[in-house]
């Protein structure tokens, strides 16, 4: 059964009053949160985007520095032919390393080793059984004579930190490989300087070469792996795409690096974007229904004064 209660004059003007002002403010209302969150995710996307591109020009002007580096020194004589060279040229050459490794704070290691086996690094004693030409840095140059080997992520022999590596074949004057110079600088260094440019405590970057393989990365097992939902949605050199990571949907903005063809890539939890945003259509809805009542009521008063109460007196009148 439907209970229906006659409204007196003043009730139908309050209940009228504040419908008119809820409908009223709530057709504001939804065009401000249109705009509102329109507005907010643009901005939110558009700073994502400028940490992408910040992080792009960081990581080419950080490698690009250790790429000139190694390329400079690879031509020089002394580095070259200290395989076949007195003690006095190898004193030179680490007493060269000494110099750059001075000039340049990114620098963490800056060494040689040639194919007898010869190590040429200072402040550093490698392990037993320690051999240059199976190392990392030696066998990744080699491979890729000859040119530079750039960002290649391996662990120290002794402390198994992680490092990235820079690293050049050595040849002598008829063009034969004697030997591999190589830099390296500190992946968790890289990690927190490309981190102090994130604006979201949800917010990652690592880089990736153009197979899809994670060279950089703040979780250390995921170096070395791809992420096939990042890897086969880039489409072109910068873009953006969304993908599903623990049941989260997740934003990505990746730019491509010319020098290197290193992929950039910045992620950040779509919910911590959308947040905020929520809470500030919360807090304007619920401001919308107190505001609603108040100048309903106020509303009621007034046309309760003017039109309600003369007409109740006029029905008095009449009944007389």
């Amino acid at each position: 059964m439907i209970f229906k209660k006659q409204l007196s004059i003043k009730e139908e003007v309050f209940y009228l009053g504040i419908f008119s002002s809820l409908i009223t403010l709530l057709v504001f209302g939804f065009l401000f949160y249109i705009s509102l969150f329109n507005n907010n995710i643009d901005n939110a996307k558009r700073s994502i985007m400028e940490t992408n591109r910040q992080i792009s020009i960081f990581t080419e002007g950080y490698f690009s520095e250790l790429t000139n580096t190694i390329e400079a020194l690879s031509k020089n004589h002394d580095i070259k032919n200290a395989m076949s060279g007195d003690e006095k040229m190898k004193e030179r050459v680490l007493a060269t390393y000494i110099d750059f490794f001075n000039a340049n704070k990114n620098i963490t290691y800056l060494y040689s080793g040639y194919e007898d086996g010869l190590l040429l690094i200072n402040d550093y004693i490698p392990p037993e059984g320690y051999d240059t030409t199976k190392r990392p840095w030696y066998i990744a140059a080699m491979n890729k004579k000859p040119e530079t080997s750039i960002g290649l992520p391996y662990q120290d022999a002794n402390t198994r930190e992680w490092l990235i590596s820079q690293s050049k074949v050595l040849v002598d004057s008829q063009g034969n490989p004697k030997g591999v110079i190589a830099i390296d600088c500190s992946l968790e260094s890289i990690i927190s300087l490309i981190g102090n440019k994130h604006l979201h405590d949800s917010q990652r970057s690592y880089i990736m070469d153009q197979e899809g393989k994670i060279i950089i990365h703040p979780e250390e097992d995921l170096l070395g792996q791809a992420i096939p939902e990042i890897k086969n949605g880039i489409t072109g050199k910068q873009g953006e795409l969304t993908y599903l990571q623990d049941n989260k949907k997740r934003l990505v903005y990746y730019n491509t690096i010319d020098s290197t063809n290193w992929i950039i890539i910045t992620t950040v939890d779509r919910w911590e974007i959308l947040k905020p945003i929520v809470s500030q259509i919360l807090l304007y809805s619920f401001s919308v229904m107190v505001l609603a009542i108040v100048l309903g009521t106020m509303q009621s008063k007034i046309f309760g004064k003017r039109l309600a109460e003369p007409l109740i007196e006029l029905g008095k009148k009449l009944r007389l």
